[in-house]
């Protein structure tokens, strides 16, 4: 068998953090739904425009979902979440 070598299994230390990273998408789902219903809200609202109180409840929903995740998520994914353009924060 010339020219094969044969290497011992090593696990490579990033995929541990990459593996916690992809793992915690599944934890930002959990904030889609808020956002789903504020956007869903805010389209069949008469002009598009929500009741304050509405608006308060439903933002704040999304407010806290967001905490959630972050609180929970890995240092690459909070900062991925933070460096969101201003337009697309809560």
């Amino acid at each position: 068998m010339r020219g094969r070598t044969t290497h011992a299994a090593v696990r490579d230390p990033s995929a541990d953090v990459l593996l916690a990273q992809v793992q915690s998408l599944g934890d930002i789902a959990g904030v889609l739904t808020p956002v789903i219903d504020l956007l869903n809200a805010a389209l069949k609202a008469d002009n598009g425009r929500l009741f304050a109180d509405d608006a308060a409840k439903l933002s704040q929903a999304v407010k806290d979902a967001t905490a959630k995740v972050t609180a929970a998520a890995p240092v690459g994914v909070t900062r991925w979440l933070s460096c969101r353009p201003r337009s697309m924060r809560w």
